[in-house]
């Protein structure tokens, strides 16, 4: 829900998030309760609520027992503003190419697909329109969802790469359709042949009609009239100057495609493709000149009131004009001219009103080639086709566009143009009719209309100016206009276009609490704060300026407006058929590139952005990188980086976002070349690197080629921290799970995708779990990527849903099975205390589930988690026990490093532990207690090192039924298996843990509490001379570092005390220990965990330029934002502080450290398979319910201003008038 007001002290119409609620059901009783009871919660009068605009559908717009006409009863005198037009004129789009079968669609669709998975495929065709020097796009789909009029602009760029697409596509033609569509130019470059026989030209033309070719428009592909002659391949070369080279070049490329290999779908799609391209040239030209004629008068319509500018009083005038202007396209003008807005709603078309053929609007191309060939077998389909959809887009028209609204009529008078006229009078003080309750009862608004209509001191108003602004005017006239001026506020309140569709961006498809993504309370918190930074034009770190150099304390200053436009908002993207962009994937071949030149966008400040003042601050201190790379599900290559140092003037280790820079190829070579163009760019010196954290992949840290050795040309004292210990840590999970053949996996994907769909069954499964006593979890995934030792989870969650999942899906087995495992579900109830009542109900409710509609999957899967719960019960609580409790061990590593907290210094001593622990759960302890961690790193095990069978570490509950079975026919396998799964994984920690690293040992010394052991001494020195470079030349360290191992004046530390903190002690001694310090914060500066792996939840799927969401230049300056105000423990809010009361002016507060905590960040979301998900959507049936009744969350401010139930207090008490979209 979004709200909109004018708001008098800042003198402009204001448009604010008011909430974002989960809701299962969607009809018009559930969200009239719904809305009531936020109005209630939040003491939101309804007699404020001015118009309510919404799509107009029946449950929202239904005359009889839609959402709007319940409104009424609670707001009676609710303003009728119609649905959004919007809305409307996308649609009359699709109706216009329901003429035509959606023929341009399925072309836009099948070239996106045939090139959204095939990069090499893309790189010839950009080089093709190089070649013919055309201007390069990208292909794009046909109608987009929440994006309006996409067909136009596919049109317009389809139109614009036609000659591209035809000669990228003649390398997919048959031998026999190449000989149709080429001519001796390009033999006759490669040695001469003469030209054809008339015989053989017979011949050729007999193969056309065969093949249904029909001749190209002369204007659009043959080139001149001269050309018409040439063959059509031949005519795109000449009239594009292509020189013999070039042709060659482009034979190269069609030789390479007609290579190519494909899947059926692939060769399928490309097969239609080469259709319409060349076989079915002139029909596809014909539409698309038509589509960029006729849907240019809707696209008009639909840029100007989608945007932010307040043009309600616009809305009238312009729908008149858009439903004349298509009329006029068949229809003769002079039936349609004269006619009031009550006659056009009225109006009946007849044949007699209607243009002749030759006279139809067609678009420029098409009404050139109809006047060349008048009596062409195509025309008289293709005007059939045009006068259809025409008839059918102005009937749609006709009966949605509100033409006769006295509402809309009546708001044509805001328009200051208009202002002296005796109807803008008239119709001004209609509206005040219609809004009477909400103006002042003491005033006399027929006075001040007389006057207001002749006020010379009014200033004058041109077309183009802020309507807004001008109103402004008249409003801040003391006591002049009180009548008036109530009435305007009320109506620029009013939106006009679909202004809360551009939330649901963010939101795409991960809008899901059990998904492990954003959940409705962020995504509502998110867009609360987005509209309250947009209203007031401005970003959220211009809201709070402050000086960080040197010496300064934190200032604030002027604020500016310099905010990001709200026409910049990203829409919902288009979504492409996972089947086909699955086969498209399989049909192609990477593309070869490095990464793109483009520069790196930054969120704009009075002074500097804060990307400059961390270049700034990487000049001044010595930093460490955490770089990773990642792909997103629309196959986006992106490099982030993170940069981390120790600043002086704040005292703190700071962790901002460096970079995120959009790349086409993951090798070292090209890596490092833009790593190289960055640093050199921004000045950045490579001498103040200290470190680099990455993958330990072979493209990262290979030691003969990968980025890591290759950055050491230019950074020769680079520190060796090894790889992301957290993943290796989460890749010996997955190695654990290997030893079991990813039986629990299974078990959790089939669990979490048979709930995914289905929430009358997870309902059912929260009501069992209940009847049960049982703490409720929802089913979850196994290995998650980018979510450590997410099988972890999982296991406890499935361990303690147990019994509930059993009874549940007792109701899918066979009568057979029922009969079999009746004991055992019996005995569930009796341990649970389940009286009879609840068993009555849970015999209901499996009843229900019995006969669910199922598809095939749905019932294997179902019979497979059956399998596991029921008859193979015994082996999968002895997984879960043993899952639990080996993988908390690794789990314990992960979740000290994956937070924000500096623990370089523990890294060498938690890994040691780690590993000892592993090798203890199946290692005789006197093998390996006593070892260095040179002798670890060296250990081989044997068999008589290893402890038996029955010794073996397998969880609680295992190791209990292994002493009360230990003759059962299940525990040899099992214990084979764990064996195996735990040798495997010492096996690999061994390998990857840098067990024996001097650096992470001397790294160990940087530890308060080793401060007067000679060693720490010791090992301070090795880090000394690897960081030789970094420090003070003048500086004695060996004298700074006795006199630091005795000095009695340092505090006390204690473990668990904040070691930054502490040497902040040391830094801050006056001269007293320059060297050391300097030292420390180099060492303080390196990444210990996988801090740049949390910046890719945002990215997801969704980091694409085309499917108009977040592209990566949006991605990199979000992150930026995120880890600056992450550093300094703040939110965006708190920065700047002010009061928005009325009659005071903004004052800057105090800014308090209340920010959100570094560990609460989102990590990357698991991704159901795309099949799976679909099947059982349709296995399952909706369930059936109303909103949660869940509190709405809201930003948290030190001031109630900010927060929802301030903004709730201003719209109550402040601001009078508003308009909920």
């Amino acid at each position: 829900m979004l709200v909109r007001y004018y708001h008098d002290d800042l003198r402009k119409v204001m448009v604010e998030h008011l909430g974002s609620l989960e809701i299962l059901r969607v009809d018009a009783a559930s969200l009239e309760k719904v809305l009531c009871d936020f109005f209630v919660k939040n003491n939101i009068p309804w007699q404020n609520l001015v118009s309510l605009l919404m799509d107009s559908c029946a449950v929202m717009r239904g005359s009889k027992t839609g959402l709007e006409t319940r409104i009424h009863q609670h707001c009676p005198n609710l303003l009728d503003v119609d649905g959004d037009s919007c809305h409307h004129i996308h649609n009359a789009a699709k109706k216009f190419s329901e003429g035509f079968d959606g023929y341009l669609e399925r072309l836009f669709s099948d070239l996106q697909v045939d090139h959204q998975w095939s990069p090499d495929q893309v790189m010839y065709l950009k080089e093709v329109a190089m070649i013919l020097n055309l201007p390069v796009s990208s292909p794009q789909r046909g109608f987009v969802n929440h994006r309006w009029l996409s067909a136009y602009d596919a049109s317009m760029a389809t139109h614009a790469m036609m000659p591209a697409y035809q000669v990228l596509y003649y390398g997919f033609l048959s031998t026999a359709d190449k000989e149709l569509y080429s001519r001796g130019a390009h033999r006759g470059c490669r040695g001469g042949m003469n030209q054809r026989t008339g015989k053989a030209r017979e011949r050729r033309r007999r193969l056309m009609e065969k093949r249904g070719y029909k001749p190209p428009l002369p204007s659009l592909i043959m080139g001149n009239d001269s050309d018409s002659d040439k063959e059509p391949l031949e005519s795109i070369f000449t009239k594009h100057n292509v020189n013999q080279t070039a042709r060659a070049r482009g034979e190269v490329v069609q030789d390479k495609l007609a290579k190519k290999g494909m899947t059926p779908q692939g060769r399928e799609r490309k097969k239609r493709i080469c259709q319409k391209l060349w076989h079915e040239n002139t029909t596809t030209v014909l539409q698309l000149s038509l589509y960029k004629g006729v849907l240019a008068i809707l696209k008009d319509y639909a840029m100007i009131f989608q945007g932010s500018q307040t043009l309600v009083h616009k809305l009238h005038d312009r729908q008149l004009e858009l439903f004349l202007a298509c009329l006029a396209c068949f229809v003769k003008a002079e039936h349609i001219t004269k006619l009031s807005p009550r006659a056009l709603r009225e109006l009946v078309l007849e044949d007699h009103m209607l243009l002749p053929s030759k006279d139809v609007y067609v678009g420029q191309e098409a009404d050139t080639f109809r006047s060349q060939n008048p009596k062409h077998a195509l025309l008289v389909p293709f005007l059939a086709s045009v006068r259809k959809a025409y008839i059918t887009t102005a009937v749609y028209l006709q009966k949605k566009l509100p033409l006769n609204s006295p509402t809309l009529i009546a708001l044509s008078a805001l328009d200051p143009l208009l202002r002296g006229h005796s109807q803008a009078t008239l119709q001004l003080k209609r509206l005040s009719a219609m809004l009477n309750h909400l103006l002042p009862e003491d005033q006399d608004l027929s006075r001040e209309l007389v006057q207001f209509s002749v006020d010379l001191t009014l200033p004058r108003y041109k077309e183009g100016d802020g309507m807004v602004d001008w109103w402004g005017h008249v409003f801040h006239q003391p006591g002049k206009y009180p009548a008036l001026s109530a009435l305007a506020k009320c109506y620029l309140s009013i939106f006009h276009g679909p202004r809360v569709e551009s939330s649901f961006s963010l939101m795409n498809e991960i809008i899901d609490q059990r998904s492990g993504n954003m959940n409705v309370e962020t995504f509502n918190a998110i867009q609360t704060a987005k509209y309250v930074l947009q209203s007031r034009g401005q970003t959220a770190v211009q809201m709070f300026e402050r000086s960080d150099s040197s010496g300064e304390s934190f200032s604030l200053q002027d604020v500016v407006n310099d905010g990001p436009s709200p026409e910049e908002e990203v829409v919902h993207p288009e979504r492409p058929d996972p089947g086909e962009a699955e086969e498209a994937y399989h049909s192609d071949v990477e593309a070869h590139g490095i990464a793109l030149d483009d520069d790196l966008p930054h969120i704009t400040l009075t002074r500097r952005t804060y990307s400059e003042r961390t270049f700034a601050n990487m000049r001044r201190f010595p930093f460490s990188m955490n770089v990773d790379e990642s792909t997103s599900n629309n196959n986006k290559k992106v490099l982030s980086m993170l940069v981390r140092y120790y600043h002086d003037d704040l005292r703190k280790v700071m962790v901002e976002h460096l970079g995120s820079l959009e790349i086409l190829r993951v090798d070292a070579a090209s890596l490092e070349k833009v790593l190289c163009d960055f640093f050199v760019k921004n000045n950045i010196p490579w001498q103040n690197l200290v470190s680099l954290l990455m993958d330990s992949c072979a493209v990262m840290r290979g030691s003969k080629t990968g980025l890591e050795t290759r950055i050491h040309q230019h950074c020769p004292n680079l520190l060796d921290v090894d790889g992301d210990s957290c993943h290796h840590i989460h890749n010996a999970a997955k190695k654990f799970s290997e030893g079991f053949d990813g039986y629990l996996e299974r078990l959790f994907s089939d669990l979490q995708v048979d709930h995914q769909w289905s929430p009358d069954q997870v309902m059912y499964l929260k009501e069992v779990a209940m009847i049960l006593n049982l703490p409720v979890s929802s089913p979850q995934r196994g290995f998650v990527n980018h979510r450590w030792l997410s099988a972890y989870d999982a296991s406890m969650a499935t361990h303690a849903m147990m019994p509930a999942y059993q009874v549940l899906y007792y109701g899918f087995l066979s009568t057979a099975d029922k009969e079999l495992y009746k004991e055992p579900l019996e005995s569930i109830f009796t341990k649970h205390n389940v009286n009879q009542t609840a068993r009555a109900r849970v015999e209901v409710v499996q009843d229900k589930l019995a006969k669910k509609g199922m598809t095939p999957q749905g019932r294997e899967r179902k019979k497979r988690i059956c399998q596991k719960l029921w008859h193979e019960e015994t082996t999968t609580v002895l997984q879960l026990s043993l899952y639990k409790g080996v993988l908390a061990i690794l789990k314990d590593y992960v979740m000290i490093f994956q937070g924000s907290q500096t623990l370089v210094h523990k890294l060498h001593d938690r890994q040691l532990e780690l590993f000892l622990a592993c090798l203890a759960c199946f290692v005789k302890a006197e093998h390996i207690t006593k070892l260095s961690p040179r002798a670890l790193r060296e250990l081989v095990l044997e068999d008589h090192m290893l402890l038996p069978s029955k010794d073996v570490y397998v969880g609680q509950e295992a190791d209990t039924f292994r002493s009360q079975n230990p003759k059962h026919a299940l525990l040899v396998p099992f214990l084979a298996s764990v064996r195996k799964a735990y040798i495997t994984t010492a096996v690999y920690l061994q390998k990857k843990l840098p067990l024996n690293s001097p650096t992470l040992i001397a790294l160990s010394a940087l530890d308060p509490l080793l401060r007067g052991h000679s060693q720490a001494t010791l090992q301070l020195k090795r880090l000394s001379a690897m960081l030789n470079h970094l420090l003070p030349e003048d500086q004695d360290l060996s004298r700074e570092l006795v006199q630091f191992s005795v000095d009695l004046t340092l505090p006390r530390y204690k473990e668990g005390d904040g070691m930054v903190d502490w040497w902040g002690h040391v830094f801050h001694q006056p001269g007293k220990y320059p060297a050391l310090s300097a030292l420390a914060k180099c060492c303080l500066s390196i990444f210990h965990g996988p801090r740049v792996e949390s910046s890719f939840s945002l990215m997801n799927e969704i980091i694409d330029q085309r499917s108009g969401n977040m592209n990566v230049e949006t991605f990199n300056a979000i992150q930026t934002a995120k880890y600056v105000l992450q550093s300094r423990g703040q939110t965006a809010v708190q920065m700047f502080e002010r009061s928005d009361s009325l009659g005071e002016s903004f004052c800057l507060q105090d800014v308090v450290n209340d920010g959100p905590s570094p560990e609460e960040e989102v990590v990357h979301p698991e991704r159901p398979d795309p099949g799976e998900a679909e099947e059982a959507y349709h296995s399952d049936v909706e369930a059936h319910g109303i909103a949660p009744d869940d509190d709405l969350p809201h930003i948290t401010l030190t001031s109630e201003n900010f927060s929802l139930s301030g903004l709730c207090e201003k719209l109550c008490v402040l601001l009078k008038f508003f308009t909920v979209q």
